[in-house]
């Protein structure tokens, strides 16, 4: 799976779903399949060893493109070991959190 490093926060108001929403290095995901998968969301905070979407500073990070939306669905779906449940509760409660920082 290609998985590029993004650069993210550094526009005010930045939010992980703005940046998957944008159409550059291969993101340019809709509404729906954000709002329908959060196992991307959960596959972001394992891939980026982070615990929910506030800790995340200004800088890059990894994000499926948009075109390995399935396979990570599959991936986080088929491994509840290192995908917990406790990751789709960090995924709901912080899913659209803005980015710190931004100008």
């Amino acid at each position: 799976m290609d998985i590029p490093k993004v650069t993210v926060g550094f526009v005010k108001g930045d939010s992980i779903w703005n940046v998957l929403r944008s159409n550059q290095d291969g993101l340019g995901y809709s509404e729906t399949e954000l709002d329908r998968n959060p196992q991307l969301f959960v596959y972001i905070l394992w891939l980026n060893g982070i615990v929910n979407f506030r800790n995340i500073v200004p800088g890059n990070i990894m994000l499926p493109r948009r075109e390995n939306l399935a396979d990570v669905v599959i991936t986080v779906n088929s491994d509840s070991t290192t995908y917990p449940p406790k990751f789709f509760e960090w995924v709901d409660m912080d899913r659209c959190a803005k980015i710190p920082g931004g100008a």
